[in-house]
């Protein structure tokens, strides 16, 4: 879990069992696999989210409520 292990990271810097940020993400993040966007499917969330941006002061007050 990422919020435990930023927990763990604060934790270690502050109490001074790493040295610096840097430090302690060094030793304890690691990289399993890189998983690069997808071009197709980013462009159709950018679509959706422009007509979001224009829908939403319409409908904001509706949102709110529910």
């Amino acid at each position: 879990e990422a919020g435990t292990l930023g927990t763990i990271i604060l934790a270690g810097v502050s109490t001074g069992v790493y040295a610096s940020f840097n430090d302690a993400v060094t030793a304890l993040v690691k990289t399993d696999k890189v998983i690069e966007p997808n071009p197709i499917q980013q462009q159709k969330y950018q679509d959706r989210f422009i007509r979001f941006k224009e829908l939403y002061p319409t409908v904001k007050n509706l949102l709110h409520r529910l």
